[in-house]
């Protein structure tokens, strides 16, 4: 088999091939220059291509950066949404989100290119196996948060990335998580708004999980947390929520 043809036949369909796994491979810069005026392939960006004729979505081209970064997971609602918990019409573009390592930088390729939606990748402290899942999306393996870790994750981000309402929304669907998982995400946490809000609503929602949890081995700091201006307090947890909110009725 000549190399264009393994080249072709090699690598899952409709994903982006990085300069480096194309070295793994046998394919020098200089080679993949060659395939490039031949019209063989496409640049995606600096270090990256596709194949001539292909369409690559949003998948293969994490698929091409989990190869390369093993610390990427898609995370947060994204994570929550692809295993089964997608509740909510999305109006325009989609938003993925992706968490890494702190001291990971994402290449340009992937921040560059258009592939059809908006990547927000977020820096993210170590994260335990147990807490990621490896799925299938498009044919292609690719790794996820857990539904615990992607719930916590929601969290973390209110407010700047979601809203208390979508979270809340979520947590009232979240039926099966596995409590020694959670009780293991929230111990290992040292932020205290995200834990005190996930317990927020996990409480809210009254989720056999939560009787399960040792809340004594989970520390929630002291002090009031102001998470929303002009919110209404919650006692419990010492956070404030949106008003909207039917908190305390």
């Amino acid at each position: 088999m000549s190399k264009i043809q393994n080249l072709l036949q090699a690598f899952p369909q409709n994903v982006v091939l990085t300069t480096q796994l194309l070295a793994a491979q046998g394919y020098s810069p200089q080679l993949m220059q060659k395939y490039l005026d031949s019209g063989w392939v496409e640049r995606v960006g600096i270090g990256a291509y596709k194949r001539k004729h292909e369409k690559v979505s949003w998948v293969g081209a994490l698929w091409a950066l989990m190869q390369e970064m093993a610390d990427t997971r898609i995370s947060g609602r994204t994570a929550l949404e692809i295993q089964g918990y997608e509740h909510f019409l999305s109006l325009g573009r989609r938003v993925v989100y992706v968490s890494h390592d702190r001291t990971t930088l994402i290449p340009k390729w992937i921040k560059n290119y258009d592939f059809g939606v908006d990547f927000v990748f977020i820096r993210s402290d170590h994260v335990e196996a147990s807490e990621i899942n490896n799925i299938t999306l498009e044919g292609l393996d690719i790794r996820s948060s857990s539904l615990e870790r992607a719930a916590f994750e929601v969290c973390l981000g209110i407010p700047k990335y979601y809203t208390y309402d979508s979270a809340l929304y979520f947590f009232e669907s979240l039926t099966s998580l596995r409590a020694y998982i959670v009780q293991q995400v929230l111990e290992e946490s040292k932020n205290i708004k995200a834990k005190r809000l996930f317990l927020h609503f996990a409480d809210h929602s009254k989720h056999q999980w939560f009787s399960e949890l040792n809340l004594s081995k989970i520390d929630l700091g002291s002090g009031k947390r102001q998470i929303f201006a002009d919110g209404v307090f919650d006692p419990h947890y010492l956070i404030t929520v949106p008003k909207s909110t039917n908190f305390g009725q």
